[in-house]
């Protein structure tokens, strides 16, 4: 365990590589302790690589909760306009019903008035007319 506390625990790949190159030391590891140093270093590299993949994949997970988040929001306030949208629509439809029965009521009365002031006018012949 002493080699690996002391050579490997810690460190980056590069500095793995460092010290089986015998950077800063008078000699490069060699044998068991160089291969393994060697193959610490490419097994850093793989975990470095890894952590980047599910950093990366994280960051695009949570770009496109955003993205459906913000489709939600204005998905309902879409639908929300359409409601609206309908029952104005509802609305009017009543409104012109009620508005055509008000301009049938209005149309026969003035009618009515319209044969009432005919009749006033007409009166004194009919009179007459009844009369004779």
């Amino acid at each position: 365990m002493a080699f690996y506390d002391e050579r490997i625990k810690g460190k980056s790949a590069d500095e793995l590589l460092e010290t089986a190159g015998g950077r800063g030391m008078n000699s490069v590891w060699t044998g068991p302790e160089g291969e393994l140093l060697r193959v610490a270093a490419q097994i850093r590299v793989t975990q470095d690589q890894i952590e980047a993949q599910f950093n990366a994949t994280k960051h695009l997970v949570d770009c496109a909760n955003g993205v459906t988040a913000s489709q939600e929001k204005a998905t309902r306030a879409l639908v929300e306009t359409i409601g609206g949208l309908i029952k104005s629509i509802n609305r009017a439809s009543d409104d012109s019903g009620r508005l055509a029965r008000r301009i049938a009521f209005l149309t026969l009365f003035l009618v009515l008035v319209g044969a009432g002031q005919v009749i006033a006018i007409a009166w004194p012949y009919l009179a007459w007319w009844w009369r004779h």
